[in-house]
């Protein structure tokens, strides 16, 4: 396998030099169209600049960017030179800037990069991260024509990029992907799909997320295929953009979490004909529980207007096998099963159940292994018991970018072990949750052990005596819940206040609910651990015991 990366950009710059290689859209439409042609030229004048700054192969670029050609440029620039970019989250308004500072300063001088490259509205937050050379997003776009540099050969077994996870834990965690485990992603993945240099991605995802560096940008730059990236906050404050692009391109694929299903199902506002989304190929939810109820909202809602009845389908993905692990058929329905809950729960077993008796859960499958892929259950547990999702594959990746310690804990014996709780029946593979007690607010990964350790910062708090989790809500993603004992020298309204705050600040999002218990009075493992799933149980059946001063705030809300 030679590295043919970019072999498709270079024969589309000869062969369809004005076709769209990505298309930017942001709050007032469309803003930039990036041809073929240009990438190629604009991703060879960057490799040779970065050369002059002293940028070599196997160097480190660190990208803080969230929508911009100079990140594009960035990315595959250094690529070209045989450096590895890197993308990363730039700080937002909603987010404590201390606390981003802090979690990625210790990023930057674990990977020590040669370059770090940042868009212009966060170029002063993220100098202060680093002593090295700094460079804007808008200076890389600024730079004058070069003669032309040729591509560097890289070896296959060169490291391609660095994925950091989403997330604070993830963030510490930057998974290496060598050219051999992204080539054999791509070619499994985009066959399994059916992808070609004929279709055309639509995307909102932040590129620095694995589905949106990997299935939105990677996938059709490798396979010569067109992209329409959207700012994210642009999509959030009009996702009928989205819709208006689905239907404008033809051969259309889109990734979303599951959120986003209900969120387009309600909120997109777009004139369409009867037949304007027959042209959608896939809109494949990733990255979420998937949940019919959101899938078949977005279909009553769409299907009217010519989206195909296969359009919506699954993938499960993990960033330590480059993105995709399995993949459901675009060719037919999906399947879901009803299962008892109680079964699920307390016996980690599958029972089918018609849920008219007893207490019932849908799942949804996530399909079957990508070519090459190879997945099982536990120590090769039976179709229908619940355990730990394990695999490996010629994409699986080495590790963590130094970072042996984590490196040795998930990756053993040439297995990746997930952390993710699923089963397998009838052929097809089924996700059921996660190990760690991930919260997903909106597609954002929420350490239930982050939040509690900030918590327990809180003045008021009794250190340790705190447990997260989340509940699913009726928009498709789950809402954050904290129980909490106290101390008993601040008051319940202030206690709740400061704890909201101190999570927004970090996580920037607020906990749906924050409740204070009674001292003692948390469920507790065995083993003496505070168990987070007994108190989320106890608290979805409202026989958690809320501290009397808690209720007594309670009362006088209400009033």
């Amino acid at each position: 396998m030679s590295n043919s990366f970019f072999a498709q950009l270079s024969a589309k710059a000869v062969a369809n030099p004005h076709g769209i290689c990505f298309e930017l859209h942001g709050m007032t439409g469309q803003e930039k169209s990036l041809s073929f042609s240009h990438m190629r030229k604009r991703i060879s004048d960057t490799a040779q600049n970065f050369s002059e700054l002293g940028v070599q192969e196997g160097d480190v670029v660190l990208i803080f960017a969230q929508h911009s050609e100079g990140m594009l440029l960035a990315f595959f620039g250094a690529q070209w030179l045989g450096a590895i970019p890197s993308f990363m989250p730039p700080p937002t308004v909603k987010q404590d800037l201390a606390s981003w500072a802090s979690a990625h300063q210790k990023i930057v001088e674990r990977i020590n990069p040669k370059l770090v490259i940042s868009e212009p509205s966060c170029a002063g937050h993220v100098s202060a991260l680093c002593a090295g050379q700094l460079i804007s997003t808008d200076t890389i776009e600024k730079w004058p024509a070069r003669e032309d540099r040729p591509q560097v050969d890289a070896n296959l077994d060169q490291i391609a990029f660095l994925q950091h996870s989403s997330g604070t834990t993830g963030l510490k965690k930057g998974v290496t992907v060598t050219y051999r485990q992204l080539l054999s992603q791509l070619e499994s993945y985009g066959a399994t799909i059916g992808f070609d240099d004929t279709a055309n991605v639509v995307s909102w995802l932040p590129i620095y997320h694995d589905m949106g560096l990997i299935a939105a940008t990677l996938l059709p730059m490798w396979a010569g295929a067109s992209v329409r990236i959207i700012d994210t906050f642009a999509w959030l404050s009009n996702p009928g953009i989205m819709i208006s692009l689905l239907a404008r391109c033809p051969q259309s694929y889109c990734w979303l979490p599951n959120f986003a299903f209900n969120y387009l199902a309600k909120r997109s506002r777009v004139e369409l004909t009867d037949s304007s989304l027959s042209n959608v190929r896939a809109a494949i939810n990733c990255s979420e529980p998937c949940k019919q109820n959101d899938m078949e909202a977005f279909k009553a809602r769409f299907e009217p207007h010519g989206l195909p009845p296969n359009a919506v389908q699954v993938c499960y993905a993990a960033a330590e096998y480059v993105f995709g692990m399995t993949q459901t058929s675009l060719a037919a329905p999906l399947t879901a099963l009803s299962v008892d809950a109680n079964a699920l729960e307390t016996e980690n077993r599958i029972a089918l159940t018609d849920g008219e008796d007893i207490r019932s859960k849908i799942i949804v499958e996530v399909g079957t292994p990508i070519a090459g892929a190879e997945i099982r259950i536990g120590d090769h547990a039976a179709d229908g018991i619940v355990d730990e999702i394990i695999i490996r594959g010629p994409s699986l990746c080495n590790g963590y970018f130094k970072n042996e310690e984590t490196t040795k804990e998930k990756f053993k014996n040439g297995w990746y072990h997930t952390g993710d709780l699923g089963f397998r029946y009838d052929g097809r593979f089924y996700v059921t949750g996660r190990i760690d007690d991930l919260v997903i607010v909106r597609g954002k990964n929420i350490y239930a052990h982050d939040v509690e350790q900030l918590a327990s910062m809180v003045k008021g708090v009794k250190p340790g005596r705190v447990t997260a989790f989340g509940v699913e809500d009726t928009s498709g993603t789950q809402q954050l819940v904290l129980a909490v004992e106290t101390t008993g020298d601040v008051s319940s309204k202030l206690l709740k206040a400061g704890i909201n705050d101190s999570i927004h600040a970090s996580f920037g999002i607020v906990p749906s609910d924050t409740i204070i218990v009674e001292e003692n009075s948390l469920v507790k493992t065995t083993s003496g651990k505070i168990s987070r799933s007994a108190n989320q149980k106890a608290y979805l059946d409202r026989t958690i015991k809320i501290s009397m001063s808690d209720q007594l705030v309670g009362k006088i809300d209400d009033r």
